[in-house]
């Protein structure tokens, strides 16, 4: 939070590209069954609509050349990549 705008700055910023859902900028209608009707942005410039975005080929991806943690040793020495995180609603 050390920087103007802090976290929820950042997190408008990423909303903004239009692929990055940020849950807190949108407010979730429910039909009477239970199911989704539609995901309403709650907040002015958040687009209605996240884009999935691919990386084709990660080779080619520009990751950093000097990690934050160049080397850390890991339990069992096991590397941990979180790469999906679905709805927890199913």
């Amino acid at each position: 939070e050390g920087r103007p705008g802090g976290r929820d700055e950042v997190l408008f910023r990423l909303s903004k590209t239009g692929g990055v859902y940020v849950p807190r900028f949108y407010d979730v209608e429910y039909l009477p069954d239970g199911r989704i009707g539609r995901v309403v942005p709650n907040r002015s410039g958040v687009p209605w609509r996240v884009s999935k975005h691919t990386v084709m080929d990660l080779d080619e991806w520009p990751y950093p050349k000097q990690p934050l943690v160049p080397l850390a040793e890991t339990v069992h020495e096991r590397m941990s990549v979180e790469i999906f995180r679905g709805c927890t609603r199913g």
